[in-house]
């Protein structure tokens, strides 16, 4: 890893367009970005609160928003944002800043993808650099300024931390096709690490990513006998089921006490002077006095050590005022959570089970849309699987067009956002149309380009269908389509030169 950072600290042209990223991000920050949630993005002022929320230790559960779900799949951006929040930045800043910079990095990131893609070619350093040429730059560019996926990037939402993570599981998954076993290791912990973290930032597109993954990684073992990224990936896929896992909390009330400020008292002169308080010879020498067991040993205070003790035994109601060590507490109720089951399966299969509420949230998303698209037709509360399947499939064709090529630049209108995402939906159906020609058809003589074109394909797909089924406006729509930007982009940036075959060692073609 670090000798491919080096290639990338080498080429001005990488250092340009990061720098480029770094000075626009910095300006958005501080100058084009209002303080109240952005109309672009008004969901982060969702995960604003949640920052707040969780900063202050309030539990998630009570999150008045989505609750405990929420935060369990945000995890990777939610955690960072009250690092920063806690630094002095407010709660809105913080999750702007950390998304930005897991959009900063994901370039660098794609370069280092790349990297390694083309080491699997035998290509020594000098070549490396030089790969890094024009071409790969108009791509490079296109995928960091890419306008909505550079919008959604800068404001406080999940789309950047997603395909940070994302990439840096394919990033290590090449780094770890690339090694001998001695070194297998060095980056199966970072395969899993990353996998899990994309669980942790939208659990549906890492579990669209790992079926995907995990069904070519399947076919190098039973055709190539490649068995290092099977286990490993389904090692990160459990662990990330694990780490997204909301647990089934039960609360009960519990009382905690709180110090009651005591006044300050002034020392009277008179009483300080006494001669008779001051050095009465029968107060200090009193063995009476001091050898009272009511007032040293007293039972309840040998019991109590801490504030929870002492709010167990003595606090009986609200408000109640009791005697601590140090002076008065006052007792207050509050709620205790305790976990009493917690299962990735049941998480799992309510991700797989999605269709059953397909239905149910797409038509939830209409509501209050202007660019709402139509109702399904499928029924919303059968429990029939085959049935939903069957309905779902009859409506994918449209819903799936509506999903990577509307709004149409001349059909729907109505708002300036429409007009804005038509254009650019002119460049993504060329987008999409190249670099679905050049992964697949074009690369189809060379095995190498081949499978991991067929693995990003396979989740462009399979994500495409999934969304489509589950949006209600091209408003959303739209947002969540910046989650096959990646893909698409290193599926341009690796495909070969037909004159040309790779010259790279014979195993390179069996991975």
């Amino acid at each position: 890893m670090i000798s491919d950072l080096k290639i990338v600290l080498s080429s001005k042209m990488v250092l340009f367009i990061l720098s480029l990223s770094a000075s626009l991000r910095v300006l958005f920050f501080f100058i084009f970005l209002p303080n109240t949630p952005s109309p672009f993005g008004p969901d982060e002022g969702t995960y604003a609160a949640l920052v707040k929320f969780v900063s202050e230790g309030k539990p998630v559960e009570e999150f008045p928003l989505y609750h405990a779900p929420l935060y369990n799949s945000a995890r990777s951006i939610i955690i960072p944002s009250v690092l920063i929040y806690r630094l002095g930045l407010n709660e809105l800043d913080s999750i702007r800043a950390i998304s930005s910079l897991y959009g900063l990095l994901s370039t660098a990131l794609l370069v280092l993808t790349y990297i390694a893609f083309k080491r699997l070619e035998n290509l020594n350093s000098s070549q490396l650099l030089a790969s890094l040429n024009k071409t790969f730059a108009i791509f490079l560019f296109l995928f960091t300024f890419f306008p909505s996926n550079f919008i959604w990037s800068t404001i406080g939402l999940r789309e950047s931390s997603s395909q940070f993570w994302l990439l840096a599981t394919t990033y290590f998954i090449l780094k770890l096709l690339n090694q001998r076993s001695r070194r297998v290791w060095a980056y199966s912990l970072p395969v899993i690490f990353s996998l899990t973290f994309a669980f942790g930032s939208r659990p549906q597109s890492a579990l669209v990513f790992s079926i995907s993954a995990l069904l070519v990684s399947s076919l190098l073992l039973v055709k190539r006998k490649s068995y290092l990224a099977l286990p490993v990936l389904l090692v990160g896929f459990f662990a990330g089921q694990s780490f997204t896992t909301t647990p089934i909390v039960q609360a009960s009330e519990v009382f905690v006490v709180y110090e009651i400020a005591q006044p300050v008292e002034s020392a009277s002169p008179v009483e300080s002077a006494s001669p008779v308080e001051s050095a009465s010879p029968v107060e200090s020498a009193s063995p009476v006095e001091s050898a009272s067991p009511v007032e040293s040993a007293s039972p309840v205070e040998n019991l109590v050590e801490s504030k929870d003790q002492i709010a167990l035994l003595l606090c009986k109601s609200d408000g109640q005022i009791v005697e601590g060590a140090d002076g008065q507490l006052m007792c207050k109720k509050s709620k205790k959570y305790s976990v009493i089951n917690r299962s990735p399966i049941e998480t799992l299969e309510k991700q797989i089970l999605t269709t059953q509420i397909l239905e149910n949230r797409r038509n939830e998303n209409r509501l209050g849309a202007q660019s709402a698209l139509p109702i399904s037709q499928c029924p919303e509360v059968t429990r029939d699987i085959p049935t939903l399947l069957k309905c779902n499939l009859s409506e994918l064709p449209y819903r799936i067009f509506a999903f990577l090529f509307r709004p149409l630049i001349f059909f729907d209108q109505g708002s300036p956002f429409l007009t804005v995402a038509g254009v650019e939906n002119l460049v993504w159906a060329f987008l999409i149309v190249y670099s679905a020609w050049n992964g697949l058809i074009k690369a189809r003589v060379f095995p190498l380009h081949r499978l991991l074109s067929v693995t990003l394909f396979l989740y462009v797909f399979t994500f495409s269908a999934g969304a489509a089924l589950y949006e209600g406006n091209l408003g959303t729509a739209f947002r969540h389509k910046s989650s096959i930007l990646w893909p698409l982009i290193l599926a341009l940036s690796i495909t070969p030169n037909l004159r040309t075959r790779p010259k790279g060692r014979k195993t390179s073609t069996n991975v």
